[in-house]
């Protein structure tokens, strides 16, 4: 069995898919498998990935017939079919440095290590880098200047309960019994999914942060998050109101004790979002939802110091 499972989930990225898959073959450590799900592409991605398969042994491919709507979907499936405890999922559009398995494996000869993740390069779409990924608050990023093990609870109570602390999946690598203690990753959210499934990991065990840069993260034109930036059709939720009420009812149910402030704070960040929403109902078409929401947003915000950071973060 190897060591590790590679999950790359690919619609209509032909034109990335050999940077990609090149990053992986040609990463320094060479125990894993790679799993390649194409989600009905339209462009001649099968035909790039069949070259591969060709000449790798170690490469399996999953390509749907219908396409199932959801990078989440596919991540779900590509993690049911890995056969290793340790998943690293290289989305089509991102690639890496030959070293990112060597240098982040490691941190699993820790039993409580759940997450291992790195700092990202950001690149735009021919794969100039343009910055570091950066945080939002100097307080955040702080907390990852240097290679560091956290506390998992301790990072949601710092980081990760304000933002997207681990924000491309493809600096990931997870433990696959840890995601299935959990549920695994919420296929019924369209974003956030993978926040969700940090906050959740974090809960079990330790997060170490390696410091260098050993991923690449595109930002293009036809990114999910670009995508998604573009809508303006529908309330966009500024403080991510639906992935903390899927986390808050998670902790309940499961009877998690996270310290006061966080819940607090995740509590008062859904209320802003159901307020924000209320206000831009209301200059759309005046409804009882939005008035009930303001009502009920006037009388959970009680406690307001936490407003300026949680508006820093915006």
């Amino acid at each position: 069995m190897p060591r590790l499972s590679v999950v790359l989930p690919n619609y209509n990225y032909a034109k990335y898919l050999p940077q990609r898959i090149d990053s992986i073959l040609g990463q320094s450590f060479q125990d894993f498998e790679l799993l390649i799900l194409d989600d009905a592409s339209t462009d001649n991605s099968l035909d790039v990935i069949e070259a591969y398969r060709a000449k790798d042994s170690r490469i399996r491919v999953y390509p749907n017939r219908i396409n199932s709507g959801s990078v989440f979907q596919q991540w779900r499936k590509g993690i049911e079919l890995a056969r290793s405890e340790l998943i690293w999922i290289a989305e089509a559009d991102d690639w890496s440095e030959h070293t990112f398995i060597e240098e982040l494996l490691p941190f699993f000869e820790m039993p409580e290590t759940v997450i291992s993740f790195c700092q990202s390069n950001k690149t735009n779409e021919t794969g100039v880098v343009t910055s570091k990924w950066s945080y939002s608050t100097d307080e955040i990023a702080e907390l990852f200047k240097e290679t560091v093990v956290f506390q998992g609870k301790e990072l949601i109570y710092k980081a990760l309960i304000y933002e997207n602390g681990i924000p491309n999946a493809s600096a990931v690598i997870f433990r696959k019994s840890c995601y299935e203690e959990v549920g695994g990753v919420d296929t019924n959210l369209k974003t956030n999914a993978d926040w969700l499934l940090w906050l959740k990991l974090s809960c079990l065990g330790n997060v170490a942060f390696h410091h260098k840069p050993l991923n690449y993260f595109r930002r293009h034109e036809n990114s999910v998050i670009a995508n998604i930036s573009a809508s303006t059709t529908n309330y966009k939720e500024q403080f991510d109101k639906t992935m903390r009420i899927k986390f808050k009812n998670y902790l309940r149910k499961n009877r998690i004790d996270l310290p006061d402030i966080t819940t607090e704070t995740n509590n008062q960040l859904i209320a802003l979002d159901r307020g924000n929403e209320a206000l831009f109902l209301i200059q759309r078409q005046f409804s009882l939802r939005a008035l009930f929401n303001l009502v009920k947003v006037s009388l959970q915000l009680r406690t307001l110091g936490f407003i300026r950071r949680a508006l820093t973060n915006a």
